[in-house]
């Protein structure tokens, strides 16, 4: 039924117009779909039997704003003409319940009726409507064109289509109308709203004044211009000026906002947005992300591009270890794109002390880029390096200003703390240390000049600055405001050892002082009176430890609460706290805090047949001599089996655990000592072969054998069952130190590592992870110490 409908309207067209309106309807029946989906067009002004509904796959909207605006997205056919190729376009037909639809053209290129196209621009426009008797004549359907007799008649969904003399009013976008305007005026009434049509395809460019062709289409004045236009009457008309911060978007003929990083910019023109290639949108509204650069973005005044990718572009390629964006040498990572290590050839600001390109000891640049190491010791939970050139630094624990530094701030949690962030100890305006020692808290050096300075803990005058004020953890208290120890008229000292409060000192003329704690006797003065916690009791003041007749001393230690002196006839002679046997005297009595009890009363320690010493050392309650024939032996307490027997029996208080009782401790077959150090509850030796032996106390490590179980307590633990700290490849061991829980070592390359127990930084890594307690922990795993004198 539908079909003999249109055919009936072919007949009344072709009477007007010829043979070319059958064509017109044809393209109607074949590419459209004639049906109840469309709005009626009345042919006489009132509805009647005969009015035609256009399908709304093919329908003409001779209005710019049916209810159901045209929407789509489309361009009208060349030429104008709703030709086939020519229609709307997709989606861009009137919209629900009455709309042109993609695909519903009017005619295959043919215009309505002789000297009226369908319109300019591809809608039927007003003023070229069908009307009643037949299609406009005499003016053409474009722009401007006036309807016919009878009143324009358009395509409402969901509304009546106006009578004689009625009008569409709303304005079409390029491409279909918007949405939702009713047909106004007429006789036939308002025609309800119909369904919301998707907006169009938007505007366009245009000129103030000139002609247009679809009522109410948006356009901009000009590329990236504020000013919006309005299709009305056929004529481009003012719609409003955008802000300062918007720009009409030649799209949509709206005001949008502009692209902040296309400000200044003109469109199409190119810029970096981080390493992406961006480009701005028409009229500065929209960006568009053009490429991401494997090399950096680089903007000039006009565009921007791609680099390459290359060294200092800040993106890490290939086999750059770094790459932080410039080519400075002297940061982190160099201008080759490595990062940063001494022995690189560049020296890293602040880090570095030199670099001269290799990692070759003593040559002027050690392999940690300082001067080389001398020596190292160790208090409870810090240790300390002088350097080859006389400066000192430490770090670790330093509640008790220990480091020297100035303040009570613990160092090597961090690596930003070491190297030569690591303050270097002011000793005074010209001097250097030549010799450096450490005790539980504190810390002394004898400087170039002979004298002796000491800084940390001073509870009992242990500094023997003539107070009981620590030194070293507030400002103004080092370097030239540090007292030097008064040793007596033109004293020097030759050797230096600190215990717990407690120091003594060989001097010039081999005697021995010692100021601080003394309740146990351990300055060997005969009574148990501190001394150097208040002015006037050092210098001339203070006795030498009267060693015996015609005895002098060539070396000194101190432990916690007793001291101990090397002769010169290579004897050793102990006073202070024996609780545990530690003075080797055969007896549990104190030594020195009483008169009667020292010089030629004192008896030297048994070592044994025919032995000497030649070095000693102190621990907390034990000692230990390295022996003339390059054994070790120790005595004293021994709860974690620091001397070394096999057990936890302490040794000395008895005359039987010393002389040939006392067992050389076993190093594995064929291993002798060169060096032996005692620490806390521990004891460590460097062999004849440059290795290094540990054995006591070892709850975090210190005894570096990838474990936490104490050795030299139990049976089959020491000679070739204790294994050598493992320091590296080819690394051998000149010195050791030994603290609380972790030990220090100087190696034969001038630099120093440390393990054990980290909890306050005192290894020197700038972690506070302890190394030693488990399989790969230690040898090349194992960091140097960070010190750059």
């Amino acid at each position: 039924m539908l079909v003999s409908r249109a055919e009936g309207l072919l007949v009344m067209l072709r009477s007007v117009v010829g043979p070319s309106a059958r064509t017109v309807l044809l393209g109607v029946s074949l590419l459209g779909t004639l049906g109840g989906c469309g709005g009626r067009n009345s042919l006489s002004g009132a509805p009647s039997d005969d009015d035609v509904n256009l399908a709304a796959s093919g329908g003409v909207n001779n209005g710019s704003g049916g209810s159901g605006g045209v929407s789509g997205h489309g361009p009208p056919g060349a030429g104008g003409d709703h030709a086939a190729g020519g229609s709307v376009g997709p989606g861009g037909g009137v919209a629900t319940g009455g709309s042109v639809s993609s695909g519903g053209s009017v005619a295959a290129g043919g215009s309505v009726a002789a000297g009226g196209s369908v319109a300019v621009g591809g809608s039927v426009s007003s003023g070229g409507t069908i009307a009643a008797g037949g299609v406009a004549a005499t003016s053409g359907n474009g722009s401007g064109g006036d309807a016919s007799t009878g009143g324009s008649a358009g395509v409402a969904a969901g509304g009546s289509a106006p009578g004689s003399g009625g009008s569409e009013t709303g304005g079409a976008s390029a491409g279909g109308a918007s949405g939702g305007g009713a047909f106004t005026g007429g006789t036939g009434g308002t025609g309800a709203a119909g369904s919301s049509g998707a907006s169009g395809s938007g505007g366009s460019t245009g000129t103030l004044g000139d002609t247009c062709s679809v009522n109410g289409a948006l356009a901009c004045h000009g590329a990236a211009q504020r000013l919006r236009l309005l299709c009305d009457g056929g004529v481009w008309k003012s719609n409003g000026t955008c802000t300062q911060t918007e720009a009409c978007d030649e799209r949509t003929g709206v005001c949008a906002p502009l692209v902040a990083a296309c400000s200044g910019l003109a469109a199409g023109q190119l810029y970096c947005t981080m390493n992406e290639l961006d480009e701005c949108g028409p009229d500065l509204v929209t960006t568009a992300p053009i490429a991401t650069c494997d090399g950096l973005c680089v903007e000039s005044s006009s565009s921007a591009s791609c680099m390459d990718p290359s060294c200092g572009d800040g993106r890490l390629e290939g086999t750059e270890q770094c790459d932080d964006g410039n080519l400075a040498d002297e940061d982190a990572c160099t201008n080759s794109c490595r990062n940063a290590v001494c022995g690189d050839g560049s020296l890293w600001s602040g880090h570095e002390k030199c670099d001269d390109g290799n990692d070759t000891p003593h040559d002027g640049c050690s392999p940690v880029c300082g001067a080389d190491v001398a020596s190292v010791s160790a208090g409870l939970y810090n240790a300390c390096a002088l350097g080859a050139n006389g400066n000192v630094q430490c770090w670790g624990y330093n509640a008790s200003g220990q480091l020297g530094d100035g303040d009570t701030v613990t160092r090597g949690y961090s690596s930003q703390d070491m190297g030569v962030n690591l303050p270097i100890v002011s000793l005074g305006s010209g001097q250097t240390a030549t010799v450096l020692a450490s005790g539980d808290t504190a810390s002394c050096a004898i400087l170039y000049d002979g004298s002796v300075k000491c800084w940390g803990q001073n509870s009992y005058g242990g500094l023997g600055v003539g107070d009981s004020a620590p030194r070293g953890n507030g400002q103004n208290q080092m370097g030239d405001n540090l007292p030097a120890v008064p040793l007596g008229s033109g004293r020097t000292a030759l050797a230096v050892g600190v215990g717990s409060y407690h120091a003594c000192a060989v001097l010039d003329d081999h005697s021995v002082k010692c100021w601080g704690y003394n309740a146990s006797g351990q300055l060997g003065i005969g009574d148990t009176q501190a001394r150097g916690d208040v002015p006037n009791e050092l210098g001339d003041a203070l006795p030498a430890v009267n060693l015996g007749t015609r005895r002098t001393a060539v070396a000194v230690a101190a432990g916690n609460l007793h001291s101990c002196a090397l002769l010169d006839d290579a004897s050793v002679k102990c006073w202070g706290y024996n609780g545990y046997g530690a003075l080797g005297t055969g007896d549990g009595t104190n030594h020195g805090d009483g008169s009667g009890a020292m010089g030629d009363d004192l008896p030297a320690v048994n070592l044994g047949t025919g032995r000497t010493a030649k070095a000693i050392t102190a621990g907390e309650y034990h000692t230990c001599a390295l022996l003339d024939d390059a054994s070790v032996k120790c005595w004293g307490y021994n709860g974690y089996g620091q001397l070394g027997q096999g057990d936890t029996a302490s040794r000395g208080y008895s005359p039987n655990d010393l002389g040939d009782n006392l067992k050389p401790i076993e190093l594995g077959t064929g291993r002798t000592a060169t060096r032996v150090v005692a620490g806390y509850y521990s004891t460590c030796a460097v062999l004849d072969n440059g290795g290094v032996k540990c054995w006591g106390y070892n709850a975090q490590g210190g005894l570096g054998v990838g474990d936490t179980a104490s050795r030299g307590d139990g049976v089959n633990e020491m000679g070739d069952y204790l294994v050598q700290v493992n320091l590296g490849t080819s690394r051998l061991a000149t010195n050791v130190a030994v603290g609380q829980s972790h030990t220090c070592a100087v190696l034969d390359n001038s630099t120093i590592k440390c393990w054990g127990g980290d909890n306050y930084g005192q290894l020197g890594i700038g972690s506070s992870q302890s190394y030693g307690s488990g399989a790969n922990q230690l040898g090349d795993n194992l960091p140097y110490v960070l010190v750059t004198f």
